[in-house]
């Protein structure tokens, strides 16, 4: 039936999202990644859909390319929500536990 009606579901993965020590990519990044994916399968409108952490992607792609987007789906976004107002700031240093 999508297909019928000309759309289709690409489905991106983060790059090195999950490896350990691996160089990781802002947001502004992702977003021009993805823009270069999408100008070289030729599709120049497009619904987009982000869940969790691909739900600030897709804001922050929307903010850079908005003529690009024809309709903007969140679904759970990470990143959007005021957590000042309901958890304690942590010293920075509390991160540097893990290493």
């Amino acid at each position: 039936m999508l297909i019928s009606m000309r759309f289709y579901k690409l489905i991106l993965e983060i790059r090195n999202l999950q490896k350990p020590g691996a160089y990781h990519y802002g947001f502004s990044q992702l977003a021009l990644n993805t823009k270069f994916l999408l100008d070289k399968l030729k599709i120049n409108k497009a619904h987009i859909v982000g869940h969790s952490m691909g739900g600030m992607l897709t804001t922050t792609f929307t903010l850079i390319y908005s003529s690009f987007i024809k309709k903007l789906i969140l679904i759970n976004p990470i990143g959007l929500e005021a957590y000042g107002e309901f958890a304690q700031s942590k010293d920075v240093n509390f991160f540097n536990y893990w290493n």
